[in-house]
């Protein structure tokens, strides 16, 4: 399934595979898929999924909705990577420029996968 959603006037491209799809059908109640731009040392970009809404959300399908946020660190600390430091929102001074375009939803081995990009294109592994 693929879909465009307006997100504050910018079109996202939400594509689910099959098997994505068949666990949503599934799924009880609404699922949440956070996209997160994580600025420390490097840049990161995660998707997280929820059953509760976080922030400002967009509503893909009535079981699915889309948010997305920026945070940072306080501090570059390389011996931190990949765990879990404290983070602050981070207002982008242009948000246009830092909208996502495509987001793709995967779910594999019982586990919800998602990964986006600000590219036009399909978001990529």
């Amino acid at each position: 399934m693929q879909k465009i959603v307006d997100m504050s006037g910018k079109p996202l491209k939400v594509s689910l595979s099959r098997a994505a799809e068949r666990a949503l059908d599934s799924h009880e109640g609404t699922l949440y898929a956070e996209m997160e731009l994580y600025f420390s040392c490097l840049v990161r970009l995660k998707v997280y999924f929820r059953d509760h809404p976080v922030g400002d959300c967009f509503q893909v399908t009535n079981k699915l909705a889309v948010s997305f946020k920026s945070v940072m660190t306080s501090s570059c600390n390389i011996e931190e990577a990949g765990k879990k430091p404290p983070v602050v929102e981070f207002p982008v001074a242009r948000p246009d420029a830092f909208s996502p375009r495509c987001l793709t939803i995967d779910y594999r081995a019982g586990e919800w996968v998602g990964e986006f990009s600000f590219l036009h294109r399909q978001a990529v592994s």
